[in-house]
This record gives C-alpha cells, structure tokens and sequence, in this order.
C-alpha cells in the first residue's frame, strides 16, 4: 500500500540498477512513489507492480518499459517516450501526458480517467477496454490505434485524429468531439449519445 514503505522525496536523487541487472534486482525500487526521474534513460525496465504515485518522469526515454499493474496516479509524463511500452491494468489517473510518446503501446485495461494526453502521440496503440471517462486528448495522434469497449465518456478530444482507427462498442457519451478526425474508423456499436460531433469527420 501507499503507507508501507518509507517514501522517496520528489527530488531526492535516484540510483537505479544497471541496465543488465534491471529484470533481477527490479524489486530493489517497487516503491517509487515521488521520485524523480525526469530526462533518464530507463529503457527496457521492468516496473511492474510498482507504487510510482505522482512520480515524475518528465522527458525521460522509458521505451519497451513495462508498467503493468503498476500505480501511476498523478505521475507526470509530460514528453516521455513511452514508445512499446507495456501498461496494462495499470492506474494513470489523473496522469499527465501531454505530449507523451505512446505510439503502439499496450493501455489495455488502463485507468486513464481525467488523465491529459493533449498532443500526445498514440500511434497504434491499443486501447482496449481502456477507462478514458474525463480525459482531454485534444489535438492527440491517435491514428490505427484500437479504443474498443473502452470508456470515452465525457472526454475532450477536439481536433484529435483517430483515422483508421477500431472504436467498436466504445461509450463516447456527452464525448466533445469537436473537429475530430474518424474518418475510416470502424464505430460499430458505438454509442455517441449527446456527444459534440460539430466539424467531425465520422467517414
């Protein structure tokens, strides 16, 4: 639990294994809640399962990375590159992406409620039962990326491009949509009821 464990200060310094070491002694560094990590190369790490409530990894390259069932509440990724990574079942809410790095990554099953992924790049990522309710991915790259049976309610997504995309069974209810591009996206099923698809392309 968040109690357990004494806790890391936003700014203390952090030593982390070598890169060769990551996958045996990743336990060393399960409670990283508060750290920084901003501009690091945390390549190829194994995070999961890890407590990294409102840790901040600003800038840093955490490529092929895997988060899985990993508490990320209120962590900032603001420019990460996050490119492959693996965060399933993982809980992002409230996290801050905004022009995160995400293309093809696994968000199946994330909690990214509230969360800011303005501008950010989610290239063929897959999103599947993904809870997006709230998020604001305004001006986000989303193209071939797989939202099915994800939560899209009330989310902000003005001017964001889903082209090519596979929504089937997303909730888009009361979603802003405004100027968003869905054009040869396969919608079967989804329910877009009292959303905002002003400007919309939907074909």
């Amino acid at each position: 639990s968040r109690e357990n464990g004494k806790a890391l200060n936003r700014f203390q310094p952090i030593s982390l294994p070598p890169l060769h070491q990551a996958r045996s002694r990743c336990s060393e560094y399960k409670n990283l809640r508060l750290a920084n990590l901003s501009r690091l190369n945390l390549r190829d790490r194994d995070f999961s399962h890890t407590d990294l409530y409102s840790a901040t990894l600003y800038e840093s390259d955490l490529r092929n990375s895997d988060f899985s069932h990993s508490d990320m509440e209120e962590v900032t990724l603001n420019l990460a590159n996050l490119s492959h990574a693996c965060l399933f079942n993982g809980n992002l809410r409230y996290a801050s992406l905004y022009t995160a790095t995400l293309s093809m990554a696994d968000l199946q099953h994330c909690i990214l409620q509230r969360a800011d992924l303005r501008e950010a790049d989610l290239y063929c990522s897959n999103l599947q039962y993904a809870n997006l309710q709230g998020a604001d991915l305004s001006y986000a790259y989303c193209s071939q990326s797989d939202f099915s049976l994800a939560q899209l309610a009330r989310t902000t997504c003005r001017e964001a491009i889903l082209r090519k995309s596979k929504g089937v069974g997303a909730n888009l209810q009361k979603a802003i949509l405004l100027g968003v591009d869905l054009s040869q996206s396969n919608l079967q099923r989804a329910d877009f009821t009292g959303a905002n698809i002003q400007r919309a392309m939907l074909y």
